[in-house]
């Protein structure tokens, strides 16, 4: 897949894997991920804003929700590691332009933080490219919340990975996921029993495997 070989790929994998906000995957440095121990951990601390008169710049995180540890799947954990191998061999080739002082573990070619902006357009453009249309960088952060919805997770669980300030607010956004879920599944199904206006299917003793003479008004 495309955003697999991008260079950027593992920053929108870690993205959607963790929900993580823009800023955020685009501030973490490698001081906040441990990729050798049992399980992955990624420490959301800080994050990348433009600020006024001093340009591209971590900041500290609005909310003490917002700042959590969060156990990073295998397979990004592997995908992690080849990247600081990658940005290694980056370092050696761009010798004294490498401009990292942040320790960041996204960057350019040359070390300096990722603009968010253009961490958006690419997103868009690898997304566009792909046939999927256009993609922000906040769907990724909200797929990863519907995706675990979708498989049950806790609401509770679902809540503190996205770093929202309560519950309620996650709540709020994938309970109206699932009834537009729901309501789609009604449309679905009157377009298959009345594509024409009326019924397509028997609805009499046929359904449920009994035939008419095993249905009766006591049954009903």
């Amino acid at each position: 897949m495309a955003i697999e070989e991008d260079r950027l790929g593992p920053a929108f994998g870690v993205q959607l894997a963790l929900g993580l906000r823009r800023g955020e995957v685009l501030g973490l440095r490698w001081c906040d991920v441990e990729l050798e121990s049992g399980s992955a951990t990624v420490h959301v601390r800080q994050q990348l804003q433009r600020v006024a008169g001093a340009g591209l710049t971590l900041v500290e995180l609005k909310t003490a929700q917002s700042r959590r540890d969060l156990a990073l799947p295998a397979p990004m954990a592997v995908g992690l590691r080849r990247h600081r191998v990658l940005q290694s061999t980056e370092r050696l080739a761009a010798g004294p332009a490498w401009q990292d002082e942040l320790g960041l573990v996204f960057t350019t070619p040359i070390g300096t933080p990722v603009d968010p902006d253009n961490f958006r357009h690419r997103l868009s453009e690898l997304t566009t490219g792909c046939g999927l249309g256009h993609w922000t960088t906040h769907e990724l952060r909200h797929s990863a919340g519907s995706l675990l919805f979708a498989a049950g997770v806790p609401m509770k669980l679902i809540s503190e990975m996205l770093g929202h300030s309560s519950e309620r607010v996650t709540s709020d956004i994938y309970v109206h996921t699932e009834q537009a879920a729901r309501d789609r599944v009604a449309e679905a199904m009157a377009g298959v029993l009345f594509a024409s206006g009326e019924p397509t299917v028997s609805l009499g003793g046929q359904l449920g495997g009994q035939s008419p003479d095993e249905t009766s008004s006591s049954a009903l």
